[in-house]
């Protein structure tokens, strides 16, 4: 039984989520994920079962989803082939529309309250991020590990870097990976080619910005490039990844005392001369991109299909690894599943999760027809393998996932958000901006701790 029923705002049903596409918004939109999709009836009940039928009721299992997540996974479909596989079982799927990040804050207040109370609104809640929710839920003692729950192999099926990302500090994991955002280089091969005589990408930074400074002579209108540069997670920490093999300290902070995260912000500088007008606005780049008014922009695979959606031909459409520097690879994250404390139905939600959704072959393929990506090794020899999502795998060995910890909901984005706009508005030096939001990170962790 598929119950979409559309809680049309977060704050109203008393918790937070994301819009998906981040103004640094919530969980999942900080996460980078995608609210735009297939449209759906989100107040019709499909496939119900008929539960006074047989000898004893079905097991109802009640799913939270963010709305984002039903345009990455095929919940509606894997619900169906779920259910009529396994009759003893009702999916009961609650989309979670999105609100604003100040709401972030109140999901975890909601959950970690229901913890106390012995309830649970949900068997699972599906789309949190583990570096936004995750964290302080399992501080607050609102969430089951998953650990005795995963099915035989899994953990395993997943790469280190996904299985750490992945992993409290108390060495168990709380959240199911589920969609991948991995941060690439995007670009036009066709305006690249006008330009340079090649489709190729650049290699180097130093060669990105010599394109960039050859489209913007030749291709009046055309920003050189493009990025979400104001949060951490979208520009400055990927470049961190090719700059340092120490991107964040021993309690999981931004690793700012060392020259790479003066040379990050630096590179921010320089690049911020191609930005687009609308660059303050979140996924403003890739906005342009859409409209052929982008060359080059930094962002994950799910903003190519949104590029191809707003008319932009896939063929010159290019997507791989960003230019090197000291190191290869880039920041990721995933969207996962949680378990709340007191679900009644954990085993079976993490079943169909797992079987039904995330190693279904059916399910997988839909997910990367409509670019996303899953991290489970096993999935990958039973799609058919479109060349972008080639470049999303190999990128995820050698790239590096956010620390499980509450620091970057709790203070880290907006000290540095407030910082790097400083650096560009008022063309403050890379290294002062380094010093200031240093020594703001670390007086507010004191605090935060204290």
């Amino acid at each position: 039984m598929v119950v979409l029923l559309l809680v049309f705002s977060l704050t109203a049903a008393a918790c937070g989520s994301s819009d998906g596409e981040g103004n640094g918004s919530t969980a999942s939109s900080e996460a980078g994920t995608d609210t735009t999709g297939p449209s759906r009836d989100t107040t019709t009940t499909l496939g119900a079962t008929d539960t006074t039928a047989g000898s004893s009721e079905p097991v109802i299992v009640k799913l939270g989803v963010y709305d984002y997540m039903m345009s990455t996974h095929p919940f509606e479909n894997a619900v169906e082939r779920w259910e009529a596989a396994n009759p003893n079982i009702d999916i009961e799927i609650t989309v979670l529309a999105a609100d604003d990040l100040p709401d972030a804050p109140a999901a975890v207040q909601r959950y970690a309250l229901e913890a106390q109370n012995g309830e649970a609104s949900f068997d699972a809640i599906v789309g949190v991020t583990p570096w936004i929710e995750v964290a302080p839920l399992v501080e607050a003692g609102a969430l089951r590990p998953l650990d005795d729950l995963y099915p035989d192999g899994a953990i395993d099926d997943l790469p280190e870097s996904v299985r750490l990302a992945n992993t409290y500090s108390d060495g168990s994991s709380y959240s199911l990976p589920m969609a991948l955002a991995t941060v690439l280089l995007i670009w036009r091969k066709d305006f690249l080619e006008e330009v340079t005589g090649s489709p190729e990408q650049p290699k180097t930074w130093d060669e990105l910005i010599e394109t960039a400074t050859a489209v913007e002579a030749a291709m009046p209108g055309v920003s050189g490039f493009g990025a979400d540069f104001m949060f951490s997670h979208r520009l400055f920490l990927p470049l961190m990844v090719t700059l340092t093999e120490d991107v964040f300290t021993e309690e999981g902070l931004f690793n700012l005392d060392q020259p790479a995260a003066v040379e990050a912000l630096q590179l921010i500088k320089d690049l911020s001369q191609f930005f687009p007008e609308n660059v303050l606005t979140p996924l403003g780049s890739s906005l342009a991109f859409q409209a052929n008014e982008a060359a080059m922009i930094m962002y994950w695979e799910k903003q190519v299909g949104r590029a191809i959606t707003a008319g932009v031909n896939p063929g010159v459409i290019g997507l791989g690894a960003n230019p090197e520097n000291a190191y290869p690879g880039t920041l990721f994250w995933n969207s996962a599943a949680v378990i709340q404390k007191e679900a009644a139905h954990a085993q079976e939600a993490v079943d169909f999760l797992m079987h039904g959704v995330m190693w279904d072959p059916v399910s997988i393929q839909w997910t990367i027809d409509n670019f996303g990506a899953t991290p489970w090794y096993s999935t990958r020899d039973d799609i058919v393998m479109p060349e972008w999502a080639q470049a999303t795998f190999d990128a995820l060995e050698v790239s590096t996932g956010l620390p499980v910890n509450p620091y970057w909901l709790g203070f880290e984005q907006g000290i540095f958000r407030e910082e790097v706009e400083r650096m560009i508005i008022e063309d403050i030096s890379a290294e002062d901006t380094r010093d200031a939001m240093l020594a703001r990170l670390q007086e507010a962790f004191a605090d935060f701790n204290g």
